[in-house]
């Protein structure tokens, strides 16, 4: 049997990947216990370029670099499954804007608590010290090199 190579060997990109993944499989496994096991990753840009006060499907497709057509797929299915609705714009009585029903709400919040408690794992982890080191070092590169990823 080969020996899996020591994660020390990937470079700082793959390991962020790889965070990205674990956090992925941390939202999906505490929305399945807390009973949103009909959500499916492909949802999560929905939740994640939502503004509280709802937002046009435009929006959400811009946001997410999707297509339209795309994003209104994942709308319609996640109001069909009860999580957002469509209600009028109060600026434009024309458009649509897509915001959260109680049941999305409630799933946005069994995420946040999650991830709320990975986090939390990995301060423990590494400890207070290296975590503020690793979230400045982040919040940086973030703020340098990915600003129009910033909400």
């Amino acid at each position: 049997m080969a020996r899996s190579p020591d994660v020390r060997d990937h470079s700082l990109s793959t390991l962020i990947g790889i965070a990205d993944r674990v956090i992925a499989d941390t939202v999906d496994g505490a929305l399945a216990a807390a009973g949103f096991s009909d959500l499916r990753r492909a949802h999560g840009p929905v939740f994640e370029m939502l503004d509280a006060e709802g937002s046009r499907i435009t929006d959400l497709a811009r946001r997410a670099r999707m297509t339209k057509q795309g994003m209104g797929q994942l709308v319609s299915d996640l109001e069909s499954l009860g999580y957002v609705e469509r209600r009028p714009d109060p600026v434009d009585g024309r458009a649509k804007l897509v915001a959260l029903t109680a049941k999305g709400e409630a799933a946005v919040a069994a995420a946040v608590s999650a991830l709320g408690a990975l986090e939390e794992s990995w301060v423990e982890h590494i400890g207070a010290q290296r975590a503020a080191v690793l979230h400045a070092a982040l919040s940086d590169v973030c703020g340098t090199f990915g600003r129009e990823h910033i909400r």
